[in-house]
């Protein structure tokens, strides 16, 4: 029985280790690092404060967070916009993109703004949004393209985040059946509503003949009196 009692609180022990090493880890954010030119970008970082240096001078702070895929910077360094990588909660509130403009947010998408929920695809590490080998960005033009699972196509501005042009089959797809269906359905009513108002009319018919009828026979047989 002791015995027993020892390997229930072994397990127990391991169990709340596990939880609270995994709940450390969703508080911690991993740390990430990336240059552009003479710019350098940390975030989450405990060696240094997030946000973008030149040289050992910080430019300006930015958020500590997690889940990044990845993070682009402009030529001068004033603009940032954090790509984020597959998530496991809500796509209403999960974010999937993100701009700042000298450390300011500017503008943010989550992943239901882009693509549509039920076109996205499960992985390792969450729900991936994403199809990361497609995404570009143009230093020259200073915009970042992403395209989704939904083959949605999204073009945004790096100065403030807004979306400078976007192509989604599937939404243009959807509206169209919604669409149609309506269409449908209106036909549909009017249709009923034509039959019960047909079959009103004949009722009506059918009950003035009959009462022409009986006047009639009436008449007849006041006649034949």
């Amino acid at each position: 029985m002791k015995k027993l009692f020892m390997i229930i609180a072994a397990s127990l022990v391991m169990t709340a280790g596990s939880v609270f090493a995994s709940a450390q880890s969703e508080q911690q954010p991993e740390p990430y690092r990336t240059t552009q030119g003479e710019y350098t970008l940390v975030i989450s970082d405990e060696s240094q404060e997030s946000g973008v240096y030149k040289a050992d001078e910080l430019l300006y702070t930015l958020p500590d967070t997690n889940n990044i895929s990845e993070v682009y910077l402009t030529d001068d360094g004033m603009q940032a916009a954090i790509v984020y990588d597959a998530f496991t909660g809500s796509s209403k509130e999960s974010l999937a993109v993100a701009f700042y403009n000298n450390g300011r947010l500017t503008q943010s998408y989550t992943v239901n703004d882009l693509v549509l929920g039920f076109m996205t695809e499960e992985g390792e590490n969450g729900t991936i949004w994403e199809d990361a080998e497609q995404r570009f960005f143009d230093l020259q033009a200073e915009n970042l393209t992403i395209v989704c699972k939904d083959n949605s196509k999204h073009i945004f501005s790096m100065i403030n985040g807004s979306k400078l042009y976007e192509e989604n089959p599937m939404k243009i797809g959807v509206y169209a059946g919604g669409f149609l269906l309506a269409v449908v359905l209106f036909v549909v009513y009017w249709f009923s509503k034509y039959c019960s108002l047909r079959n009103a009319s004949e009722e009506l018919r059918k009950q003035d003949k009959q009462h022409e009828c009986g006047k009639s026979k009436g008449f007849e047989e006041e006649k034949g009196e």
